[in-house]
């Protein structure tokens, strides 16, 4: 009999008590819950195409990754919380039927093991309700992750507190997760918590990228979740703007930078160009004093400027801050930038610095726009 395939976009839903309430303390308590709660749903839905077919514990234990002893000490774990449960009843010719159930809250008054006659088995098979999962103050976690057996238990409990904390349900659209959050949240410590970060994106879970802020130029790392392996992700990919996903973290552990490569100093540039309207103001050149090369030395310029890897930036005889100097540059539209090239232009003979004239003006032109404005107007 073969087993039934897995639609990768098929969820468990798992309540947010046991992972924000603190009913299991560790990622990897709540993976094992998860992944025993959806084996449990499987049986229970189509038993005909259920695999299991001798011991349950070590069908769950075909889809760990961890060791036994560890396994074996997880599984213990659930049982003294009082959320895992055994009954045990005789069949014909000495054998026994084992039957297990996930409690949703802990339950210390019913044993571990119930050991049942063959009546009252039947009775109690009779009785036994399949598993309802929650439908409301729920997480959805991905079954395939749940089934890859190419992860730890440790692994997968990350993942479900990550998805916990992008979920719709939860959070609602465009909240932002950060991975300093994430870390607070893990009870196992910063050396466990990397250890599964790194394979969770090293399993194509986590694709990592490195995104551009629109108003700084500076670049931070992100990730996006998915909910199977990602075999296409890059290790590393750079964005002209950071655009915010639902399963979107922001690794605020380390600080932004800016550019470094020249594919992040190319996306720097074309995001200066869509601020001034580079192509309406090349197409304008006929009828203006400033030329195209003119406005590519601008371009080029300020691309410097916001890619510095400077602390500060000298502008004539003042020195600024770096993301102070590329803030400026990022807010500069198509009139400002037209304001700047026509005044320069204008005192072309008599400037000696050209390149440190231009920086000035540019930098200071959100202070004299209105001034430039009244003189055209005038």
């Amino acid at each position: 009999m073969t087993k039934k395939r897995i639609d990768p976009q098929h969820y468990h839903r798992l309540s947010n008590a046991h992972i924000r309430k603190g009913i299991l303390n560790r990622m990897e308590e709540v993976a094992l819950y998860a992944l025993i709660g959806d084996l449990l749903s499987w049986m229970d839905r189509s038993p005909d195409n259920c695999p299991c077919k001798g011991s349950f514990k070590e069908w769950v234990y075909g889809y760990c990754k961890d060791g036994r002893k560890r396994f074996n000490r997880i599984w213990k774990r659930l049982q003294e919380l009082g959320l895992l449960k055994m009954v045990s009843a005789p069949q014909h010719h000495n054998n026994f039927n084992y039957f297990y159930e996930l409690r949703e809250r802990p339950d210390m008054k019913t044993p571990v093991i119930q050991n049942m006659t063959a009546v009252q088995g039947r009775k109690y098979l009779a009785a036994r309700q399949k598993p309802v999962q929650p439908d409301k103050a729920y997480t959805k976690v991905s079954v395939s992750m749940l089934l890859d057996r190419r992860l730890t238990l440790h692994e997968k409990g990350l993942f479900i507190l990550i998805q916990s904390e992008v979920c719709l349900e939860c959070n609602g659209a465009g909240t932002e997760v950060l991975k300093s959050r994430l870390l607070k949240k893990c009870t196992e410590g910063e050396t466990s918590f990397d250890r599964a970060w790194k394979g969770l994106k090293a399993k194509g879970y986590l694709e990592q990228t490195r995104e551009m802020e629109a108003a700084t130029g500076r670049f931070q790392w992100h990730y996006t979740l998915h909910p199977s392996p990602c075999r296409d992700c890059k290790e590393s990919e750079s964005i002209a703007v950071k655009k915010r996903t639902v399963a979107d973290i922001s690794d605020n552990t380390r600080p932004a930078s800016p550019a470094k490569t020249v594919e992040e100093r190319a996306a720097v540039k074309a995001q200066i160009k869509q601020n001034v309207r580079y192509d309406e103001l090349a197409a304008e050149v006929d009828s203006s004093v400033y030329t195209l090369r003119e406005l590519d030395e601008y371009i080029q310029l300020m691309t410097e400027v916001v890619c510095s890897s400077a602390p500060t930036v000298r502008i004539s005889s003042e020195t600024v801050p770096a993301e102070h100097a590329a803030t400026r540059m990022l807010e500069i539209d198509k009139l400002q930038m037209a304001a700047v090239m026509e005044s320069v232009a204008a005192q072309r003979g008599g400037i000696i610095n050209l390149r440190g004239y231009r920086l000035k003006s540019l930098y200071c032109i959100n202070e004299c726009f209105s001034g430039y404005l009244q003189r055209c107007l005038a």
